[in-house]
Formats: C-alpha cells, sequence, structure tokens
C-alpha cells in the first residue's frame, strides 16, 4: 500500500497529539518572584478582601526572622548591603526556610504572610526592641552588679531593665522568666528568654 506524503503527515500529527506531555518541574517561588508579581498585580484594580484575623506571631517565629536575617549577613555577597532589595528577598527566603525546619504550628499559614511584613516586622518591630534591649544590657554592666555574674544573667538583668524591673530581679529569677513587653500596646508579644539572648546576640556579633 503506498502512503502518500499527506496521509504520513496526518499519521504523524495523530501519533503527536497521542503521546503523552511530560511537563518539567517549576522551580520555587522566591520571594524576588512574588515581589514582582505584587508590583505587578499592584497596576491594576483588584477587588478587595475582606479583612480577616491572622495567625499570631509567636516568638518562635520572630525568632526564626531573626535566624534569617544572621544566615543572610554572613553570606559574601549579598551581607554587604542591607539596603538592597536582593538582601532582603534572600532573608525573607532564609526565614521561611528557618520555619520549615522548626516545624513552627500553623506553619502553612505563617508561610502565607507576604514578604513585605516579614521584612518590616523585623527591620522594624525586632531591631528597634533589639537596639533597645542591648541598651538595656550594656546598662547592667556598667552598673557592676555583685557577684559572680555569667553571661545569661546579665542577659536577664538586662530583660529586667527593659521592664523597668530591678536588675536583680531577672537574675533571682523571681518571675520564673522575666519577660519584655516590646510594645505596651500588645502589637508585639513578650519573648522568652532564649529569644531575648538571640536578640542580644545579633547585636554583639
Amino acid at each position: 500500500m503506498t502512503v502518500t506524503p499527506a496521509q504520513a503527515a496526518a499519521e504523524g500529527a495523530a501519533r503527536a497529539l497521542a503521546a503523552p506531555v511530560v511537563s518539567s518541574p517549576s522551580p520555587p517561588v522566591t520571594a524576588a518572584d512574588r515581589r514582582a508579581a505584587s508590583s505587578a498585580a499592584a497596576a491594576s484594580p483588584v477587588a478587595k478582601k475582606k479583612a480577616g484575623r491572622g495567625v499570631a506571631w509567636s516568638d518562635e517565629e520572630r525568632l526564626c526572622l531573626c535566624k534569617g536575617w544572621l544566615t543572610t549577613t554572613v553570606d559574601p555577597v549579598l551581607g554587604t548591603n542591607q539596603t538592597n532589595t536582593t538582601f532582603w528577598n534572600a532573608m525573607v527566603d532564609n526565614s521561611r526556610d528557618a520555619m520549615i525546619e522548626a516545624r513552627l504550628p500553623q506553619l502553612e499559614k505563617r508561610l502565607q504572610r507576604s514578604d513585605r511584613v516579614m521584612e518590616r516586622t523585623f527591620r522594624y518591630d525586632i531591631s528597634n526592641a533589639t537596639h533597645r534591649l542591648n541598651a538595656c544590657r550594656i546598662s547592667a554592666v556598667k552598673r557592676q552588679l555583685t557577684g559572680s555574674l555569667t553571661e545569661e544573667d546579665l542577659d536577664m538583668a538586662a530583660v529586667a531593665l527593659y521592664n523597668d524591673k530591678g536588675p536583680y530581679q531577672g537574675i533571682r529569677r523571681e518571675a520564673a522568666a522575666i519577660k519584655c513587653d516590646y510594645f505596651t500596646a500588645g502589637a508585639f508579644s513578650a519573648p522568652t528568654p532564649s529569644l531575648a539572648s538571640m536578640l542580644l546576640w545579633s547585636t554583639r556579633r
């Protein structure tokens, strides 16, 4: 049987359509991708979402932001310029990685926080609290407190000063674990001593 060129072309097209389509895996979406998409979306009108109550920030989640920032600062390329958008894109990605590694509760909702919210929370809330807490740490050292004090004792004395209490109240652990109330408005819940130590350490590195 003689097959004409037209028949051969038709059979080839039919085989191509019947063949399964193999798609290549999509690359992971980065903070830079999300930021670009957000900028594009802002240029067009969108329907407003109903205001809802999201999951509250936890001490562990803030600690992940600190870890994400620390990881980015030691990057030989990105860590040299913290005013660059690229730095904060990487910081947000590293923070999300830290959250995944820590297996935070309600992880999916926490990962859905916008990059801008995560960046602003660290740059303004955590950073401002860190500078204030570090000033309290310096004050605790200058007071030349009596006793054989460890670094942890001085950290806890700083936390007590942060809360307008006497430094020895932190050292004696009178309140089991005195916590820093970052903002009287309650926008920031109190961090644990481990977070306080991380914040203090980040300013002494």
